[in-house]
């Protein structure tokens, strides 16, 4: 089964090596770089010490939703049967796609497929998969901060991170993509929900591992994009019931976040309602 892999890239020099050192060690391993016109020198660390690598320059940061939909389509030009989605602060397990290809297997491709996800210490948890608040339509990690026992079975969830999914051809046909006003955060949530309604559904498969540093973004820009893109999430995926509560619900959600002094989370919020979505 071939497999392209995406990994999209803005400021990430840091990271960027040791993530592509640890693909290559992969039996699939055909690579797409997709640069989010990055200041720094990431773009030269793949030029320089990565000559298979499909290098693409974009000329304006289109996020992680622009970035990848762009190398979606130059991964399916490739005639690949899976494009792996990845981020570039992550190192993987050298047998870790293999893994995840062989879950396909069980459920004939009809899936989309997550790896557990390990912190940067490797003993703790960062994700084995997602779940979704159906009362409030918030997203949240499975197992975040807790001690990995490595117990775990592979198991369909609401969704996969966005750090690492692998998504089958047949799925990326349907002319399903990132939703690109989002930016960041929930376009990997909304993308799972919306696949799941069109047969395909979420799967960790925690046999597969990889390790996440999570060096892209700051906490105050995240809290931004996830007070903001929550509300989009509800606007196009939530029913009616979960809206109006949100509505209802808005007087004390605004009053915890200036409690709490999070005043990017209220200027998330705020741009939400004048419409202004894209990059911070």
């Amino acid at each position: 089964m071939s497999v392209v892999i995406i990994v999209v890239t803005y400021n990430n020099e840091a990271a960027i090596k040791n993530c592509v050192m640890s693909l290559e060690k992969q039996q699939q391993r055909q690579i797409i770089v997709v640069d989010n016109a990055s200041t720094d020198k990431t773009v030269d660390i793949v030029k320089k010490n990565f000559k298979t690598v499909r290098l693409f320059s974009l000329s304006q940061n289109r996020g992680y939703a622009g970035g990848n939909n762009f190398g979606i389509e130059k991964a399916l030009e490739l005639n690949c049967e899976f494009v792996l989605i990845l981020n570039p602060d992550t190192v993987l397990e050298p047998d870790t796609i293999r893994l995840l290809l062989s879950a396909t297997e069980k459920h004939g491709g009809n899936g989309i497929f997550g790896p557990k996800i390990l912190m940067k210490d490797g003993k703790r948890i960062w994700s084995i998969g997602g779940e979704l608040d159906k009362k409030r339509y918030t997203a949240g990690l499975i197992g975040f901060k807790d001690l990995d026992n490595k117990n775990h079975k592979e198991k369909e969830v609401d969704f996969v991170s966005g750090t690492c999914m692998l998504i089958p051809r047949k799925l990326l046909e349907k002319d399903l993509r990132f939703y690109e006003k989002y930016f960041l955060y929930y376009e990997d949530v909304e993308f799972c929900v919306r696949a799941k309604q069109l047969g395909f559904s979420s799967f960790v498969v925690p046999t597969a591992k990889i390790v996440h540093l999570e060096e892209s973004q700051s906490l105050l820009l995240k809290k931004y994009y996830l007070a903001r893109n929550h509300l989009l999430f509800i606007e196009r995926n939530a029913p009616f019931p979960v809206k109006l509560r949100e509505v209802i619900r808005l007087p004390k959600t605004l009053y915890e976040h200036a409690a709490a002094s999070e005043w990017n989370s209220l200027q998330g919020i705020r741009d939400y309602f004048v419409r202004r979505f894209g990059m911070f």
